[in-house]
């Protein structure tokens, strides 16, 4: 580890022969204590004025978060299946059945299950509706700003 022989103590390994932390391990720390200390993940789409106004409302609160661009780095169906299982809200809420889902000729009774939305989620990304706040374990649908309010106390 960072350079030292292998018999190096822990407490070597960790700070170095001279006790000083090497850089590389001083960042990393500082990166994993940032993403700790957030206590509140907003799935975001840039295009959606819903998320842009939760956004705002976050930050004219001083309200530190983790933003996740789910469009860009799209999520995984594991990730799609915590989100569901910390959703407050009902489950088929979660699909926007707007214009895009009418013109793919889907039918709203057939998203009903996790698996399902799962599915259909991970090919369609931009049927999740938006934006879904996660904190203290628990996601939910925030279209408005009461809601906000209300998840963010």
């Amino acid at each position: 580890m960072f350079g030292l022989e292998s018999n190096a103590t822990p407490k070597e390994a960790m700070y170095g022969r001279d006790g000083y932390r090497p850089v590389s391990t001083i960042f990393r720390l500082s990166i994993e204590h940032l993403l700790n200390s957030v206590s509140m993940k907003i799935y975001f789409n840039q295009s959606c004025s819903k998320c842009r106004n939760a956004v705002a409302q976050l930050d004219e609160k001083g309200i530190d978060y983790q933003l996740v661009k789910y469009l860009e780095s799209e999520l995984s169906a594991s990730e799609l299946g915590d989100i569901i299982d910390m959703l407050q809200d009902p489950l088929e809420d979660l699909v926007r059945k707007d214009e895009n889902f009418r013109e793919l000729g889907l039918n709203g009774k057939d998203y009903v299950t996790k698996d399902a939305v799962i599915e259909l989620l991970s090919a369609h990304p931009k049927l999740m509706q938006r934006p879904i706040i996660v904190k203290d374990g628990k996601a939910s649908i925030a279209r408005t700003p009461e809601k906000v309010d209300e998840l963010t106390g």
